[in-house]
């Protein structure tokens, strides 16, 4: 049986692509682990106690958001996942921004102070909203094709 160099040519074009978005997802996964890593941190230290608005508890479910996106990621290398994961570090981004910039705050809690904890967090946390973002334009350019 003999192939046509149009088949062959489509399968080894599949095989590079599914090879990126595998490379994309474990970077994408380590990226959000990070980030729930550095919120676990927090959790455990100052932020713990405090009850301002359950800020202690959002950090908390930050944690475990991320946990579960960074397995459902690498399980699945699904279009949806990617999506869920950027729009999770979009929105822990964006709450920081208005924690820290508006003058109520974010639920009551305004965070005063800039350490070199948030800024690692503020790093990863728009790596990864890029990332995720480029992941899920090559999942839908190699499922278009």
């Amino acid at each position: 049986m003999t192939t046509s160099p149009e088949l062959t040519s489509r399968r080894q074009a599949s095989a590079s692509s599914s090879l990126v978005i595998w490379a994309l997802s474990i970077v994408d996964a380590a990226l959000i682990l990070i980030s729930g890593e550095i919120h676990f941190h927090l959790w455990r230290g100052p932020y713990r106690h405090l009850t301002i608005g359950h800020i202690n508890d959002l950090f908390l479910l930050q944690v475990i958001g991320c946990l579960v996106i960074a397995i459902a990621i690498l399980a699945t290398r699904h279009l949806l996942t990617v999506l869920a994961g950027a729009a999770l570090m979009a929105g822990t981004f964006v709450g920081f921004l208005i924690s820290h910039y508006r003058s109520a705050g974010l639920f009551g809690w305004h965070d005063p102070y800039t350490t070199s904890d948030s800024n690692w967090a503020l790093t990863v946390e728009v790596a990864a909203t890029v990332l995720l973002l480029i992941t899920a334009w090559v999942i839908r350019r190699s499922r278009a094709s």
